[in-house]
């Protein structure tokens, strides 16, 4: 599986290599300010739900925003649910 992200769409997602290139999930993002991120939706694919695809997605999103001294506004539910049980991970991007 391969993650990738596009920052012209403003998406985070993963193909999976060896079933065709077929995208599996996918995390979208807007830009609140010039340093703020609004993480608005994610999807994973049926075929692939409880194999860990979120997380990979969230780890990667987290590392960029990490990296851009971003803050981070999180909207989607899987995000929102993420960083309630485990608030020590993201506390230092969280925007209060």
């Amino acid at each position: 599986m391969q993650i990738s992200h596009d920052e012209k769409k403003k998406i985070f997602y993963i193909k999976d290599e060896e079933n065709s290139g077929k995208t599996i999930g996918r995390m979208s993002y807007i830009y609140k300010d010039e340093n703020t991120i609004i993480i608005d939706h994610t999807i994973v694919d049926e075929s692939y739900k409880g194999k860990g695809i979120g997380n990979l997605l969230i780890n990667e999103a987290t590392e960029f925003i990490r990296k851009n001294n971003f803050k981070i506004i999180p909207e989607c539910s899987f995000v929102k649910f993420l960083f309630n049980k485990y608030p020590e991970r993201y506390e230092d991007i969280l925007q209060k």
